[in-house]
């Protein structure tokens, strides 16, 4: 007897990727700013520089979308919130925090 039951659906067979997929390889392409993010060890210059890059590619994104693209490290949100806090990115707080806010470079 056949199995009736319907094959699940994926998500990401579906839905595109809202910004680019990049690896840590990607990191070596590309140029590394003079940031100082010495109150935060989790941030290398590596990091910020992926993540920077990012933004520059896309031009903003959300919150969730950044920390997905940051999926060997611990503490993703922790490496944005960092980079707020030196001055590199801005975040949109006309609404409250969550995974939805909307995320710039602080230059743009």
């Amino acid at each position: 007897m056949r199995n009736s039951q319907p094959t699940p659906t994926v998500l990401s067979d579906i839905v595109a990727p809202a910004v680019p997929e990049f690896t840590s390889a990607d990191l070596d392409d590309v140029a590394q700013p003079a940031i100082t993010l010495a109150a935060d060890p989790q941030v290398s210059p590596a990091i910020a520089a992926f993540v920077l890059a990012i933004l520059a590619e896309v031009g903003h994104a959300s919150l969730d979308e950044l920390c997905a693209c940051l999926p060997w490290h611990p503490r993703p949100t922790a490496v944005i919130l960092a980079l707020v806090r030196a001055g590199q990115l801005r975040l949109d707080l006309t609404q409250p925090l969550s995974s939805t806010t909307q995320v710039w470079h602080a230059a743009a």
